[in-house]
């Protein structure tokens, strides 16, 4: 069963889905919105269209920071050490590519990306 935004239920006692064309990252083309850049709502050809897109990216990958408190604030809260830590991976990537990731060339699911932070503290 297909309903207005393109997107198809596998069979009517499942959440399943998929989406009948990847037009969730730009407009698609109608008649009102003329763009040379996506195909129509409802189309999908067996082959693909040949809209030619530069995969080309910079991606910040994986990056992280810590620091370790001085010795006389350890002192003072009696602690042998403490340090403070946050790390990412994959926070940004530079692209003009509309899809979400040029790396694999897919536009139906976002790049993962995660951010950690914490202490790490010896009494």
């Amino acid at each position: 069963m297909q309903d207005n935004r393109g997107v198809v239920n596998v069979d009517d006692n499942s959440d399943t889905v998929y989406r009948v064309n990847a037009s969730a990252v730009r407009p698609y083309w109608t008649p009102d919105n003329g763009v040379n850049n996506s195909t129509g709502i409802y189309h999908a050809p067996p082959v693909l269209s040949g809209i030619y897109e530069s995969r080309s990216f910079v991606r910040l990958q994986d990056i992280s920071l810590s620091y370790r408190f001085g010795a006389s604030l350890l002192e003072s809260l009696n602690l042998r050490s403490c340090q403070f830590f946050i790390a990412s991976k994959n926070p940004y990537t530079w692209t003009k590519w509309s899809g979400w990731d040029p790396e694999t060339g897919t536009s139906n699911a976002p790049l993962m990306r995660n951010i950690t932070a914490g202490f790490k503290i010896s009494l």
